[in-house]
This record gives structure tokens, C-alpha cells and sequence, in this order.
């Protein structure tokens, strides 16, 4: 009799913003009262895939063939900087995954990545007392660098046509504080399989 195999999978489009140890405990779990068992995250292989240099270019295929009614401010920008995100949709990756936390520099001076129409929500939080400057350094200041670049690298996506676009909206301070803690943390998937590796029985 064939021995069992079990794969335990995480669905695409699966919220990229924290880890979901489900599969890395299941999985460590069946390991550990002696199952064959694997795990597989389609949802950061789907956005690996997306969010590349050949995903770029798929996507800017798919849009070319676009009526120009179809076009949203959103497609129109990321076609407009189409080059600058295939230049710098890696290193962003790399920085987003903890293998280069050097560029963290550039990606916080917005000054590096392509910043579509749905940046123009930040300028609200611009000092009131200074009326000009920075409009992330209330919640970041001088010491959250990292935290920031991740904030803006993670926020790159949702100018893309890889996301629906949305109205831009006022958020709450609430809401922009929640925010400084998105991740679109694409190491989780390196980090499910050291949990898969380590059996918490």
C-alpha cells in the first residue's frame, strides 16, 4: 500500500500583509506523528510571479491591447513609468523579503520608486505646523526608516493594475496609523517552512 501524502496549501490571493502559520503548524503537526506531509503558498508564489520583471511585462502586455476607455489613472501611470517599476520592482522585492535592507534609504526618500495617483493621499499628512516637508514623518520620524520604506514599497502595488484601483479616500489617523504596519511581508513564505522544519509539540 502506497504511503500517504498530504499537501497543505495556501490559496492565491491570500492577504500578503502577515504571515498565516495554518500550514506551517498543520504541517509540522502531521511531520510529527510520522505523515509524509508538504506545504505549498500559492498566494506568495502568485505574487512573486506578479511582481517581477517578467510580471511587469506580462502585465503591460495585457494593457496595451486596452480600449482607451478601459484605462483608469492607475494603468495610465504605470504604462506612463513603465521602465522606472521593471528597474526597480527586484530591489524592492529583495528589500520587502530582508535580503537587501540597504535600499531602505532610497525607498524612503520617495524620490526611487514610481508613485501613482494613490500617493496623493499622503500630502494630507503633511506638518501643519511647517505647512510643507514631510508627509510620513508623523508617523515614522527620524527613526522609523525601515518601517517606512516598507510602508511605501508595499503601497507601490496598489498603484499597479495588479490591484483593483480604488477611490482615494481621507483616511482616519487610526486607519494611517494601521498602516504603518502593513507588510506586504513576502519572507513569511521562508519563514512558514523553518516553522514547517520545527515541530511546536
Amino acid at each position: 500500500m502506497n504511503e500517504m501524502r498530504i499537501l497543505s496549501i495556501i490559496p492565491p490571493m491570500t492577504q500578503l500583509n502577515t504571515p498565516y502559520p495554518s500550514t506551517a503548524y498543520l504541517t509540522g503537526f502531521l511531520r510529527s506523528r510520522g505523515f509524509k506531509a508538504e506545504q505549498a503558498d500559492l498566494s506568495i508564489a502568485l505574487a512573486l510571479e506578479l511582481l517581477s520583471v517578467k510580471g511587469m511585462h506580462a502585465i503591460h502586455g495585457k494593457m496595451s491591447v486596452l480600449r482607451r476607455d478601459q484605462h483608469t489613472p492607475a494603468t495610465r501611470f504605470f504604462a506612463e513609468h513603465f521602465e522606472s517599476y521593471c528597474t526597480t520592482i527586484s530591489p524592492a522585492i529583495r528589500f520587502l523579503q530582508g535580503r537587501d535592507p540597504s535600499v531602505a534609504h532610497r525607498i524612503a526618500s520617495r524620490h526611487y520608486l514610481p508613485e501613482g495617483p494613490r500617493f496623493t493621499s499622503l500630502e494630507q499628512y503633511i506638518d501643519s505646523q511647517q505647512g510643507e516637508g514631510d508627509a510620513l514623518g508623523w508617523a515614522f520620524g527620524a527613526l522609523g526608516l525601515q518601517d517606512r520604506a516598507k510602508h511605501i514599497a508595499t503601497s507601490i502595488s496598489m498603484t499597479s493594475p495588479t490591484s483593483s484601483a480604488m477611490p482615494s479616500t481621507r483616511a482616519s489617523s487610526s486607519c494611517a496609523m494601521q498602516n504603518r504596519w502593513r507588510r506586504a511581508n513576502l519572507r513569511s513564505i521562508s519563514c512558514r517552512r523553518r516553522s514547517a522544519r520545527r515541530t511546536p509539540w
